[in-house]
């Protein structure tokens, strides 16, 4: 009896770590998502020159895919994007002046602003993909002016890349730590059948998914979605960490090394307000419109 009171409680304090692996997630993949949207808008603002091999791997999907697009409707696209890009900027730099538990705390109650952050750097990308594909085809390609001074988001790209990589090994050390605890759960003799079944399969998992990240591939792209083993009685349920689930968690105030400046509650909560405004306006409202209120006259 003693032995399954220890178990039960070991199970129990895994589950709590499992929560806060989601938490960490969540936040290395907006991290993840702000840097690559920015770094694409520091090359779409420079004349074409070399890109990463992630740009040229998406020039190279999309020089097959629009092959057959003449360039002028190709234009136009880039045209849509670069507007897109450009309304959203200043919204992006707020977002990436935020800390994790007001990037955490924004997340859980807006999912758009998840959507927000993925879509603009898949956007951003996309548009320096096509500047490529012009240039291939022998086309004038300009620098997309910005009205955020180049200097401003480099500066804000060189704080969310250290941060990118501070949030990566964070990931790795929860990981590592979930692997460690269940195969230590895993030596007890006199473990339920069905839970060590359960926690193998989670011990496969997360190796999977620490292997990917070693290997430098993204958050975003995880092989295997992350689980969260609830005990109740002698039922097991898992709950998939997709954004159907509802999570519901405490934040931590976060470590020193990822603590930025502080907004105060009365400023944190007016700048989620005015995300919630702007999310829900109609299209073509900028972020500047909702800062200035132009939406509610």
């Amino acid at each position: 009896m003693v032995a399954d009171t220890n178990s039960a409680d070991e199970l129990g304090a895994l589950q709590k770590k499992r929560i806060t692996l989601e938490k960490i997630v969540r936040i290395a993949l907006a991290v993840e998502q702000l840097n690559d949207g920015l770094q694409s808008v520091i090359l779409l603002g420079k004349p074409l020159s070399s890109a990463s091999p992630k740009i040229k791997g998406l020039i190279a999907q999309l020089e097959e895919k629009v092959r057959l697009q003449p360039s002028i409707k190709i234009k136009e696209t880039l045209v849509h994007l670069e507007k897109s890009i450009k309304g959203k900027l200043e919204i992006v730099l707020d977002i990436a002046e935020m800390d994790d538990e007001q990037l955490i705390t924004l997340s859980a109650d807006e999912e758009q602003v998840e959507t927000l952050l993925r879509m603009y750097a898949k956007n951003a990308q996309t548009a320096v993909a096509l500047k490529g594909v012009l240039h291939a085809r022998g086309e004038i390609t300009r620098p997309t002016p910005f009205t955020v001074d180049t200097e401003v988001i480099v500066k804000k790209l060189v704080e969310i890349s250290a941060r990118e990589k501070t949030c990566r090994n964070r990931v790795m050390l929860s990981v590592m730590t979930m692997i460690d605890e269940a195969k230590a759960l895993l030596s007890n003799a006199g473990l339920a059948e069905t839970m060590r079944n359960m926690l193998e399969i989670t011990v496969a998992n997360l190796d999977l998914n620490l292997n990917h990240i070693q290997a430098g591939k993204s958050i975003e792209s995880l092989p295997v979605p992350i689980e969260i083993v609830e005990i109740a009685g002698d039922d097991v349920t898992t709950l998939e960490s997709g954004r159907t689930t509802q999570q519901h968690f405490t934040p931590r105030p976060p470590p020193p090394a990822l603590q930025q400046k502080k907004l105060n509650p009365a400023h944190k909560a007016s700048f989620f307000n005015k995300v919630m405004r702007w999310l829900s306006t109609p299209k073509g409202t900028t972020w500047k419109d909702i800062k200035e209120g132009r939406d509610l006259k």
